[in-house]
């Protein structure tokens, strides 16, 4: 994954940049926390910390796919617990 630089003059914020490049290069955040699209706060909370428990590198170590699914998890979580941030992804 390279990182994008971005030049000159561009007239989205950068949250709407930084929205669209995830949203072409990673997996569905309701998928990575195995939720459905209408599920609530709370639900979205309990998947997450089942899986930060399950796949975080203090539980696994040395393990790089164990270390990956923790931090596309917390980065789905990060989208999704955020109103604003989820609504610009749902969009």
């Amino acid at each position: 994954m390279g990182v994008r630089l971005y030049r000159g003059r561009d007239s989205r914020s950068f949250d709407e940049r930084w929205m669209t490049d995830m949203a072409e290069t990673k997996r569905d955040y309701y998928e990575v926390l195995g939720v459905d699209k209408n599920a609530d706060d709370s639900a979205i909370k309990s998947a997450y910390r089942k899986l930060a428990k399950k796949y975080h590198p203090d539980m696994n170590p040395g393990d790089k796919e164990a270390e990956q699914k923790f931090k596309e998890a917390s980065e789905a979580y990060a989208i999704l617990s955020d109103a604003d941030k989820r609504r610009k992804y749902d969009q």
